[in-house]
């Protein structure tokens, strides 16, 4: 579902779920919606990145490690410096069109010092966050969606998606994951855990966003298999500036189209920028 999805956040949820160093080069066709580019570390690191709303390119050089020794899962790899201010991106198109009515959303309640466990559902495709915060003075609201099945016929993407993410929305609750919203809250550590029958042809990442439009860091993802139950489970921490944080998964069945990708996560139609 391409309004999670962003070039920069699914190259950099490849290279950690798979553990390998990443370079991904992406055309940069603005009128398109196209562009995004960034080597990425093994070690969940985002080494160099380049993303812009203009018509133009950049040399990214970086140092990269030699990756950790592995032994990669039979079916081998899965699923297939920087700009600080907003004028360089004012021109990126994102995807608008979403329809909120086949989502599970819920607010979740945040506070200073207390640990916050929160569980969100849609069929049997459950995901559970594991929270620890700083909040603001100024209240700031953050929801949990689930979603589990096939996605829109609009859609560049064919087959059945999950996800399971937390955003943060504006004040009514009406507008999430917009890049527009004030997000101030610490996050300390956050994590969120989904359990799924072990299907092999489904892949699993991360998919986490700032409003730079750029990905978290530091960021890891856990797999393990036990019997036909697989369990996965993504962290990061010290942490903020977050609009979405959360896991979202694919059968290999399924046809991706990167384009303009991304997120935009918004309840109610509403332009970015």
């Amino acid at each position: 579902m391409e309004k999670f999805l962003l070039t920069l956040n699914v190259q950099h949820g490849y290279a950690v779920a798979n553990r390998v160093n990443l370079l991904a080069s992406n055309m940069n066709n603005v009128t398109a919606g196209n562009g995004g580019s960034g080597i990425y570390g093994s070690n969940g690191a985002v080494l160099s990145y380049y993303i812009s709303g203009l018509g133009s390119s950049r040399l990214l050089i970086s140092k990269v490690g030699s990756n950790v020794q592995q032994s990669f899962r039979t079916q081998g790899l899965k699923g297939f410096n920087t700009f600080n201010g907003k004028t360089e991106l004012d021109s990126y198109i994102t995807q608008e069109r979403f329809d909120s009515n086949r989502f599970t959303i819920r607010k979740i309640e945040l506070s200073t010092g207390v640990e916050t466990v929160e569980k969100v559902c849609q069929k049997k495709f459950c995901c559970e966050f594991n929270i620890n915060a700083v909040v603001p003075t100024i209240e700031e609201v953050y929801q949990l969606v689930a979603y589990d099945g096939e996605d829109s016929k609009e859609s560049k993407i064919r087959g059945r998606i999950r996800i399971c993410a937390l955003m943060v929305c504006d004040s009514r609750g009406e507008s999430c994951a917009s890049r527009s919203i004030l997000s101030t809250t610490k996050f300390l550590n956050i994590s969120v855990h989904t359990e799924a029958k072990n299907e092999k042809e489904h892949f699993y990442q991360p998919v986490t966003l700032r409003t730079k439009l750029t990905p978290l860091e530091p960021l890891t993802q856990e797999e393990s298999i036990n019997e036909d139950i697989r369990t996965i489970n993504v962290f990061t921490k010290n942490n903020t500036d977050i609009i979405l944080f959360g896991l979202y998964g694919r059968s290999s069945g399924s046809t991706i189209f990167i384009s303009s990708t991304l997120l935009v996560f918004v309840v109610v139609f509403r332009t970015l920028f």
